[in-house]
């Protein structure tokens, strides 16, 4: 019989495993060991609690795989992902079975050789491509087509395994983008519904840690809107800096315009809301009372000081803080009656379109509006010149 000597290098957590059985002389015993570390590895990357036909089909199935050794993109890969099927299970069938069963006593040749063909797969499986990448899933979170629904990201997060879930949304914590954030909220939003406590507990403490130092807009807009529902159990201290960012942003909010180009090549003006007031508008999912707390009032002059700006201004606060101009989305809260006023004085058609049609904004419909009798005055007198300027308008003869 010839001799070779290999020179192999085993996975060391596989080689922990079944070192001091294998210097022992139990080198069945060794087998067997190796055969049930190949097994946790298998389930760890899958998620599955099932044991060998089952969990080999399953995993490595070329239909559909949850560890694929190749692309699968040729009959020639697909046949190969269908052979490391066949011989892994035929490692439980032929290799591990008897051995459960004490059918076996091993000696050490055979046990080096049956070792070196686990090793190989351990290796292999620690390498190979999963079911589940988290490259591949922020791609996923990246679609232009993400449909921003709870409906849609509760699917997604189907997609997640379970015992991934608290690392996925710490991972596209570290991903967010402008382009992104609304997404990466609603999978957070999705994840909080499916977390354990203690799994609940961890990420609350990492958002806190975050919102503690961040600067980003795009990182507070996605956090603010996704742990509305927690806000509360996020530390005082990073609650106190997020909301007075709020405050400032509502404070600089400002509509810019910039010169552009049409596609015919013609100058126009476009006009845009500034990055602060887009960040102000998430002051609407922080709960109030808010945790310095902040006298009311004081929001309320701020939402006032820009809604009666008029134009753009009364547009944007009517859109975006419905909730704190009017209460329980009927009653126009008094501390706006002056500023209200003042703008259908000045013939601001949308105030007064907006006051007297009823809205369908944000899922809050409002049917009827009701007023202090100074507003309602206004609203009156408003009314009466727009229907004798009809009247005007009728009589001019074409």
């Amino acid at each position: 019989m010839t001799n070779l000597t290999f020179n192999i290098n085993f996975d060391e957590e596989l080689f922990g495993k079944f070192e001091k059985e294998y210097v022992d002389g139990n080198f069945s015993g060794a087998i067997k060991t190796s055969i049930l570390y190949l097994t946790e590895c298998i389930r760890e990357r899958t998620d599955l609690d099932l044991d060998g036909d089952k969990l080999i089909t399953k995993a490595f199935s070329s239909k559909n795989p949850l560890i694929k050794f190749n692309n699968l993109s040729t009959q020639s890969e697909i046949d190969e992902q269908t052979g490391h099927m066949m011989v892994l299970q035929g490692i439980y069938k032929g290799i591990r079975n008897p051995r459960n069963h004490n059918l076996k006593n091993d000696d050490r040749q055979t046990c080096d050789s049956i070792l070196t063909l686990i090793n190989s797969y351990v290796m292999k499986i620690k390498k190979a491509k999963f079911y589940f990448d988290y490259n591949d899933f922020i791609k996923i979170i990246n679609d232009p087509h993400f449909d921003r629904s709870i409906e849609y990201s509760d699917e997604i997060l189907k997609m997640i395994p379970r015992n991934k879930l608290l690392d996925t949304n710490i991972v596209l914590l570290r991903n967010v983008k402008r382009r992104n954030y609304l997404n990466i909220s609603y999978i957070i939003l999705s994840s909080i519904n499916e977390l354990k406590e203690d799994e609940l507990k961890k990420l609350i403490s990492h958002c806190s840690t975050i919102l503690q130092k961040t600067d980003n807009y795009s990182i507070i807009k996605a956090l603010v809107f996704a742990l509305k529902d927690k806000w509360k159990d996020i530390d005082k201290v990073s609650r106190i800096r997020i909301e007075n960012i709020l405050i400032k942003a509502l404070s600089n909010l400002e509509f810019e315009e910039h010169e552009d180009i049409d596609d015919y090549g013609n100058n126009y003006t476009r006009t845009e809301i500034n990055e602060d007031g887009q960040l102000s508008v998430y002051l609407r999912y922080i709960p109030i009372p808010y945790s310095k707390k902040t006298p009311p009032m004081f929001i309320h002059s701020k939402i006032e000081e820009k809604l009666g700006e008029g134009g753009n201004y009364s547009k944007f606060v009517l859109k975006n803080f419905r909730s704190f101009i009017f209460k329980d989305h009927e009653y126009l809260n008094a501390c706006y009656n002056d500023t209200i006023v003042k703008l259908l004085r000045i013939r601001d058609k949308y105030i007064y379109e907006e006051l007297t049609s009823g809205s369908f904004i944000n899922g809050d419909y409002d049917p009827y509006y009701r007023f202090d009798d100074v507003v309602h005055d206004e609203i009156k007198k408003y009314k009466t010149i727009i229907e004798q300027q009809k009247i005007m308008d009728d009589d001019i003869p074409f």
